[in-house]
């Protein structure tokens, strides 16, 4: 349907521009992801080798490499996943609202992390919408019940008109055969007095 492909590349256009963003210039993110990566580091032993610039710029490729698999509508819902496991921890580092020194600025952290709240709710959307091969075949059921609906009222036109027709002969035929009768009447008649002149 045009309709989900218009708004899967919709969903997909800002994580592709974020992860381009990343991609090109990912100094300021590196920053804001320092302290997750440290709090990990601390968590799981593994990760004390991760290297935070090259953290930063993979998020941005799976950000480019799931948007555009989005967009395109190749496996929309497993792009839309990645997407949405990887918006948990971006929004997280990016928008710590809780964590601000001003009101404004607090403010407009809070509205950075709605507005990612929202993609994840498109994104849970995207995960669990219906399979286009579903759409494919409702839509065809839809058509098939549409034809039948017109096959449905033409045949009632025909039949009406067919009912109409046989109105029509049989009110014919009773002035045929009155005139019938009433020629044969007035002949008879004619008759009986030529005979008894």
């Amino acid at each position: 349907m045009p309709i989900r492909r218009i708004a899967r590349s919709l969903l997909a256009a800002t994580f592709i521009a974020n992860g381009v963003d990343t991609l090109l210039h990912p100094k300021s993110k590196v920053e804001a992801a320092r302290p997750v990566l440290d709090k990990a580091r601390t968590l799981v032993p593994a990760a004390a080798s991760v290297d935070p610039e090259l953290f930063v710029k993979a998020d941005g490729a799976v950000k480019v490499g799931a948007g555009l698999m989005m967009a395109l509508g190749r496996a929309p819902r497993l792009s839309a996943a990645l997407l949405a496991v990887d918006l948990i921890p971006s929004t997280a580092t990016e928008h710590p609202f809780w964590s601000g020194d001003y009101a404004d600025d607090r403010r407009t952290q809070q509205a950075q992390f709605l507005k990612n709240a929202s993609l994840f709710g498109g994104l849970i959307l995207a995960i669990t919408a219906p399979s286009s091969k579903k759409s494919k075949l409702s839509d065809k059921t839809e058509q098939a019940r549409k034809k039948g609906e017109r096959v449905s009222r033409r045949a009632r036109k025909a039949a009406e008109n067919a009912r109409k027709d046989a109105r029509k002969a049989a009110k014919n035929t009773r002035k045929e055969v009155r005139k019938a009768a009433e020629n044969t009447r007035r002949g008879v008649h004619r008759a009986a007095r030529h005979v008894g002149a």
